[in-house]
């Protein structure tokens, strides 16, 4: 079973805030996989996004054009948002989901990322706990009685206001609902409805408190507790895929208690970073900024600065004897925070506070000799960075970049945020 290549080939990320390399994470990885006598797969929306299954992008605008040009790019974001969309008629609200369910349920085959999952566990016991409702795990082969899905299912209906416990199938009817559909409606006798107190019907999706879970429900529930009871005592490997903090209680708090309780299983939390339209900027900032305060950090290891301290020496090389204010401002440091970044300089000796012509209510920071020393450890820290950083990049590329990233800070920083 070849868990190298499996973990390899997987688009992960999170790993600028654990300290052993990539490789060595996908080699432990593999081998407690390899040893394990039983898997538990707890799969998010991580794992459909990185199969192909992304909301947003081109994927949404190709498919939910007439919808988007109907109620406006505002409220039709992507297709999480548009789930909320208070549709005015039943009509509208079923050729809104009727799309959304083929699109992301009925039309896709099994992806190549779960196939790719179900030849690994075919031939070795395993569970897989899932948040996902678009059916690919039992496209891609899984047994249905190896299958929980906690948060109901894109082909399946149910009473809106949950007056019975039961669930129905309405794949086919959202076929032909879709066909159906013109100028964003479906034809009115085909509104749901439901057959025992005659009211409205609702996707079965854990999205308020009528959620029903159904008899089919119940069963894959004690079936997961069947299994965990099983695992105990034995080597069970819990495979994250994808899990995020939409619904953290489902999967990822209740994996790290049991790792915590049962001191013979292992956990395998891999992270899904998806190509293209997810990888949005603002995430690619976040990330970035995480990356480089690491980087930093760990150049400047041994200088004996902790986080906020570079920053404020790097604007000090620049700025000898800025106020606190001017300090908190070019900085971006909050008061509170940079009274407790400067205090800590000025135990190591690296700033003095000084007032300045009689003003006794602001103070100005000056660096010291051992400051001055710091700052230009700093000052080489960051040309190694940058230097790591576009290494191997045209230099005119690197123009274009710091011209147009500079763009948009004076645009970030011309616009004041509400």
């Amino acid at each position: 079973m070849d868990w190298m290549r499996f973990l390899s080939g997987t688009p992960a990320g999170d790993y600028m805030y654990q300290e052993a390399p990539y490789e060595e994470q996908v080699r432990r990885a593999a081998d407690l996989l390899d040893q394990a006598d039983a898997v538990l797969i707890g799969a998010g929306t991580g794992l459909s996004a990185a199969a192909g299954l992304v909301y947003g992008g081109r994927r949404f605008t190709d498919n939910f054009s007439e919808f988007i040009g109907r109620y406006g790019p505002a409220a039709m974001r992507d297709m999480y948002a548009a789930g909320f969309y208070p549709f005015p008629t039943q009509e509208e609200r079923w050729a809104y989901w009727a799309r959304h369910a083929y699109v992301n349920r009925i039309e896709p085959p099994a992806l190549p990322l779960y196939l790719k999952v179900f030849a690994m566990m075919r031939k070795r016991e395993h569970f897989v706990l899932t948040t996902n409702v678009d059916h690919q795990f039992w496209k891609a082969g899984f047994k249905d009685e190896d299958i929980f899905a906690t948060q109901g299912d894109y082909g399946l209906i149910q009473c809106a206001k949950a007056c019975h416990q039961k669930t129905y199938d309405a794949t086919g009817l959202f076929v032909r609902m879709d066909q159906a559909a013109k100028d964003c409606r479906i034809p009115s006798g085909m509104v749901p409805r439901c057959p025992v107190c005659n009211g409205p019907m609702a996707m079965n999706l854990r999205c308020d408190g009528y959620f029903v879970e159904d008899g089919h429900w119940h069963q894959a529930a004690g079936r997961y507790g069947d299994f965990l009871n099983r695992a105990a005592g034995r080597r069970l490997a819990l495979l994250e895929l994808g899990v995020g903090f939409n619904t953290p209680a489902i999967i990822r708090f209740p994996f790290e208690k049991m790792m915590g309780e049962n001191s013979g299983w292992s956990m395998i939390r891999l992270i899904i970073i998806v190509k293209g339209d997810i990888m949005t900027f603002h995430y690619m900032v976040m990330a970035n900024h995480a990356i480089y305060n690491r980087m930093l950090m760990e150049i400047l290891e041994e200088s004996g600065l902790t986080a906020g301290q570079p920053k404020v020496l790097d604007y000090l090389g620049h700025h000898d004897g800025a106020s606190q204010k001017e300090i908190a401002a070019h900085c971006y440091i909050e008061a509170a925070t940079l009274t407790s970044v400067l205090n800590g300089m000025e135990a190591k000796e690296l700033i003095e506070r000084r007032r300045l012509n009689g003003n006794r209510r602001t103070f100005h920071i000056f660096l010291t000799q051992k400051g001055r020393i710091q700052q230009q450890r700093v000052i080489e820290a960051f040309l190694k960075m940058e230097e790591q950083t576009f290494d191997g990049m045209p230099e005119e590329e690197v123009e274009q970049f710091m011209e147009l990233y500079g763009k948009i800070h004076r645009r970030l920083t011309d616009r004041p945020m509400k």
